[in-house]
């Protein structure tokens, strides 16, 4: 199995991953994932190595699995990958990874210091409220750049978390619907938030919850497939949700 080439390991997780049962998931694909950490050979393969094992290990239920992963990591982009994580299960709503204040801390040094283009890093932020203004204007200002459509998701995402908090679940579920049209289809596989299930999570739960028989089913649709490797991680909510929802 580890002879594979690395690009040949990744597809073999992703097929388990969305093809397979759960025996298979929890069995052969977690040896694909182990020699997916031995092939990696630079510190951007192992973080993403790491996101794929944190989201198998959520997706399995094992959260106590994906904590010990994430805390083991060592590499510069290990740590950004950790906190990200950190940050993005307690926006999310998955089992706590961590001492969120203390990642978004970092991930704050991070942006002081370096270029301020990590879109994700932004909306995390924004979405908790860390200086929510400061991120949200930031991310605004990346969406009509060069970047691909993933600012502009994102920065829409606030705004309709903002529309939701006025009580504006019609305009919430219009941005919404809007901002999952479109995605940078290169990154979708296999980065954290490019397939926007966050979103497409968010625009479930509300249609869902409000009875919109137009969304909700189009919501529940996105998640047939497997259209991003972590997209797993919110497959048991999906199904519990989706199963009151007649799909058109």
């Amino acid at each position: 199995m580890c002879r594979h080439s690395f690009l040949a390991l990744e597809y073999l997780a992703f097929q388990a991953a969305e093809f397979g049962t759960p025996v298979q998931r929890t069995g052969p694909a977690r040896v694909v994932l182990r020699c997916l950490e031995q092939r990696g050979a630079t510190d951007a393969e192992r973080a993403r190595i790491l996101r794929m094992g944190v989201a198998a290990d959520l997706a399995a239920g094992w959260a106590d699995s994906a904590r010990l992963r994430l805390a083991r990591a060592t590499g510069g982009s290990a740590g950004r990958e950790r906190d990200l994580w950190v940050l993005l299960a307690h926006a999310t709503g998955l089992p706590a990874l961590g001492d969120w204040h203390s990642a978004a801390e970092r991930v704050r040094g991070r942006l002081d210091a370096a270029a301020d283009t990590d879109a994700v890093a932004h909306w995390l932020l924004a979405r908790l409220g860390v200086d929510r203004s400061r991120h949200a204007a930031t991310l605004a200002r990346l969406a009509p750049g060069k970047r691909g459509p993933l600012p502009a998701s994102l920065a829409a995402d606030l705004e309709a978390r903002d529309a939701l908090a006025r009580r504006d679940t019609t305009r919430a579920l219009r941005l919404w619907d809007g901002a999952t049209r479109r995605y940078a289809v290169l990154s979708v596989p296999l980065e954290l938030v490019a397939s926007l299930w966050p979103l497409r999570l968010d625009m479930a739960r509300v249609a869902a919850a409000s009875g919109d028989s137009t969304i909700a089913p189009r919501a529940c649709r996105s998640f047939e497939t497997l259209m991003g490797y972590v997209d797993q991680v919110v497959q048991p909510e999906v199904q519990r949700l989706c199963q009151a929802t007649p799909v058109k």
